[in-house]
């Protein structure tokens, strides 16, 4: 379990990701050096916690359920959001602790389902 600020190598495949202080920020191995791993994360602190591909690629695709954002929403808000083409994902300040993402890798990009309280950013 990483709980710090990390970037990750092809070595780390299985990891759980889940800081436990301030804002972190995690970025994935190289798609191309990592066919069949796979990280979780689980946010085990409320901030605006990062997950990001390196520099040289852009491969995030895939997507995730949020509930509507502000604490207290509505429950019944599910909604289902597509990750395409994104080098980033950022939690909102004030995310829930137990938000969760998965991240698997076939080589050529990183494939991404989860759930999370509020929408991410995605740049």
């Amino acid at each position: 379990t990483y709980t710090d600020t990390k970037v990750l190598t092809a070595d780390d495949s299985g990891a759980v990701l889940s800081p436990a202080s301030a804002a972190q920020v995690y970025t994935l191995p190289a798609a191309s050096d990592s066919t069949g791993c796979h990280f979780t994360f689980i946010s085990g602190h409320s901030s605006a916690h990062v997950i990001k591909t390196t520099a040289s690629e852009t491969t995030l695709f895939g997507a995730y359920v949020h509930n509507g954002g502000a604490f207290g929403s509505n429950s019944d808000a599910f909604r289902h959001v597509e990750i395409d083409d994104k080098t980033s994902l950022t939690h909102l300040a004030g995310s829930a602790i137990g938000d969760h993402l998965f991240f698997y890798c076939n080589g050529t990009q990183w494939i991404v389902e989860g759930m999370s309280h509020a929408a991410l950013t995605q740049a």
